[in-house]
């Protein structure tokens, strides 16, 4: 306080002396205060009116210059004389008919004409998804990847039912799955919300739809709340039944793991790419012969197949090693792997159902019944981030990378028609 006093008093002095105000000072003079926050009033509020006054005429200036530049782009695929032009462009085929029309409504003297397509057409065409209206949303999820190539097959369908599958069985819990769809359902339908928080909202309308459903499935509620108002399992207590849980995950993963290499030979076959049909199908036919020898020793099939199993993984060992090289057997255990990453379904499920577990405990042994509340309260609340979190990630690495990695062709690129953007108004 002493050297708050002094350097004050110094601060007058040299004020009076030398005819300055110290800045500290300055500050704390109400007038002068006052007089520089109406100055700033008076500059916003003259910022306001310019902005209200240009920004809309601004706008409309910026959105001609981009499509006068967007104009001069396309001449560039003009070809012409004095008396003829040629214009050369991408049209969605269900609009082919349209285009025709229209052409000819601003001139008779057009023509359209219908290329065929050579492979490499093929290989720069745009892509143009139609999914039906419940799949869109989920093309957001197929938005951090490139683009599929043109004329192979879009994912988005599969994962449109994948990716909820998987985030339900994970989650699997009727109260988290009921607070997350009132979060979702109020991300969609609030008003002022950027477009990609309503394709996250929808998407997770639909996923945590799953988790309530499998949340009866397991007869969770908040975990083990549920138990007190006698919500007992409809198919089975996976805290118990780990074992069936993590077969039937793997057999998840074996699924669409097999499915994605059937559609890797469609690509393939659509491509003429005839060597890597060969190799998806010789994969195909390993994985059954090692499934079947794991079964075999599990004592789940019978011994007699052993040799069959044999014969048929050396000769799909061999097609391998013919296709792909010598790390053609690898590529088996590789894809074996694969499946076995979806172990995780069970994994992170049960790690759900344990905090659960937990917060209830907890929330219990608290002498005070509100404090107890509060604690669980607090520790569900995590458990809901992260139910939104980890589920939502291990579905789509799931997807990502152990599924669209047997078949997914990269490499294409958005249809993106030439149009006059829509004035500001």
């Amino acid at each position: 306080a002493r050297v708050r006093a002094l350097l004050e008093a110094c601060a007058s002095h040299l004020q009076h002396e030398n005819e300055f105000i110290h800045p500290a000072i300055e500050e704390r003079m109400p007038g002068a205060a006052i007089a520089a926050a109406d100055d700033h009033v008076d500059h916003v509020a003259q910022l306001e009116s310019l902005a209200s006054k240009w920004r809309p005429r601004l706008l409309r200036h910026a959105i001609s210059l981009r499509d006068r530049l967007d104009e001069l782009a396309v001449t560039d695929r003009l070809a012409g004389s004095k008396y003829v032009f040629v214009l050369t462009g991408w049209v969605r085929r269900r609009d082919l008919d349209r285009t025709r029309e229209e052409l000819a409504r601003a001139s008779k003297e057009v023509e359209v004409v219908e290329l065929e397509l050579t492979p490499e057409d093929a290989a720069r065409a745009p892509i143009s998804r139609e999914n039906l209206r419940p799949v869109r949303p989920f093309e957001f999820l197929m938005s951090v990847l490139t683009p599929p190539r043109y004329g192979t097959i879009d994912p988005t369908p599969i994962i449109a039912v994948g990716f909820p599958l998987f985030f339900g069985l994970i989650l699997g819990d009727v109260g988290y799955g009921l607070v997350l769809f009132a979060l979702a359902a109020w991300v969609v339908w609030r008003r002022r919300r950027p477009e990609w928080a309503v394709q996250i909202g929808r998407i997770m309308l639909v996923a945590s739809a799953s988790a309530v459903a499998f949340g009866f499935a397991f007869g969770e509620f908040f975990g083990t709340l549920g138990e007190r108002f006698g919500m007992h399992p409809l198919v089975v207590d996976r805290t118990t039944a780990i074992v069936p849980v993590l077969l039937f995950s793997i057999a998840l993963g074996a699924a669409q793991v097999l499915l994605g290499l059937v559609l890797g030979i469609v690509n393939a076959w659509l491509e003429r790419e005839r060597k890597e049909m060969v190799e998806k199908a010789a994969m195909i036919v390993a994985l059954a012969a090692v499934f079947g020898l794991i079964g075999i020793v599990a004592r789940m099939l019978p011994a007699e197949l052993t040799t069959p199993s044999i014969a048929l993984l050396a000769i799909a060992l061999a097609v391998l090693i013919y296709t792909i090289g010598i790390i053609g057997p690898l590529e088996v255990f590789g894809v074996v792997g694969n499946i076995l990453s979806y172990s995780r379904l069970m994994a992170i499920g049960l790690s759900s159902v344990i905090l659960a577990k937990v917060a209830n405990d907890l929330g219990g042994m608290v002498g005070n019944a509100v404090l107890g509340v509060i604690v669980a309260a607090l520790l569900h609340a995590l458990n809901i981030a992260l139910g939104a979190l980890s589920p939502s990630i291990q579905s789509a690495r799931l997807h990502y990378v152990e599924f669209f990695g047997k078949f997914y062709k990269t490499g294409g690129k958005e249809f993106r028609p030439f149009r006059v953007s829509d004035s500001p108004g």
